[in-house]
């Protein structure tokens, strides 16, 4: 191979490795591109399957959270009504209790007046016995044997009363 021969050649060689490298240089590109786009459709294929699973937790917490507060609502409302009740039932107590206690005083009041007219009435007769007490005493006829003629010593003469 002479000089000529073997630029040609080589000319040839070199047009060969240049348009092989453009080759692969293109089919990198390519591929590179196929990465890219097959990236890019599985992370939006990831992204979807992300954002549905959050919206099924969502849901599903929402779901949670109004069962919860439904059962927290019926049980604060139970409560209430047992304690409605117990407050009610203690209150008709304390009425109950009010009522007996404003009877009795009203029966002690009767009973206080009773006592003081009692006292009164005691305290009048006292008075009059006091009098009387003042009073000289009266004569009492004298008792004598009985006479054994004559009628019974009752229907005698000598004893009044």
């Amino acid at each position: 191979m002479s000089g000529p021969e073997h630029e040609s050649l080589a000319a040839a060689m070199a047009s060969q490795i240049e348009a092989a490298a453009a080759a692969a240089e293109q089919a990198v590109n390519e591929f590179r591109q196929q990465v890219e786009a097959t990236a890019q459709e599985e992370a939006a294929r990831t992204r979807e399957a992300a954002e549905s699973d959050a919206r099924r937790i969502r849901q599903e917490t929402a779901t949670w959270a109004a069962e919860y507060l439904e059962d927290s609502k019926r049980i604060i409302d139970e409560f209430t009504a047992e304690r409605l009740t117990r407050i009610s039932s203690l209150t008709d107590e304390l009425i109950q209790g009010a009522e007996s206690l404003q009877r009795r005083f009203t029966e002690a009041q009767n009973i206080r007046r009773q006592v003081y007219d009692l006292i009164a009435a005691l305290g009048a007769v006292a008075e009059v016995i006091a009098l009387e007490a003042k009073v000289a005493s009266p004569e009492l006829p004298v008792f004598n044997d009985p006479p054994s003629e004559g009628p019974p010593p009752s229907e005698s003469a000598d004893f009044q009363a």
